[in-house]
């Protein structure tokens, strides 16, 4: 395998609280979310407002296990269901237009997604 043939990961974050997953300029990545020992694979796609998706390509994570929710500016965010088992997130790819960061924001003025 030349040292070009590998999963780039561009950066990762594990936490309990509520994650945002903001995007500047529209762009879509794939994350893998993981916790308590299941891994699922998820698109973002990052665009702006309304236009913004979260979708579930692989894995058996779902609402048992975190939810999702959308800003209406259309920021992504992830939260574990469980506080005792946190939520890592980890992109793919050199996806630079994405950033990661714990949030204090209130679920209730989020948009559900799952």
């Amino acid at each position: 395998m030349s040292k070009n043939n590998y999963i780039k990961i561009a950066q990762s974050i594990t936490s309990t609280k509520l994650i945002k997953i903001e995007s500047w300029d529209g762009y879509s990545t794939l994350v893998f979310i993981r916790t308590s020992g299941a891994t699922g694979l998820y698109s973002i796609d990052g665009n702006w407002a309304d236009s913004a998706k979260f979708t579930r390509l692989s894995g058996p994570l779902g609402k048992d296990h975190f939810n999702a929710y959308r800003e209406r500016n259309g920021n992504i965010y992830v939260k574990t269901t469980t506080q005792s088992e946190p939520l890592t997130v980890t992109s793919v790819g050199s996806n630079h237009v994405f950033k990661f960061e714990e949030s204090d924001k209130d679920v209730d003025s989020l948009i559900v997604l799952q």
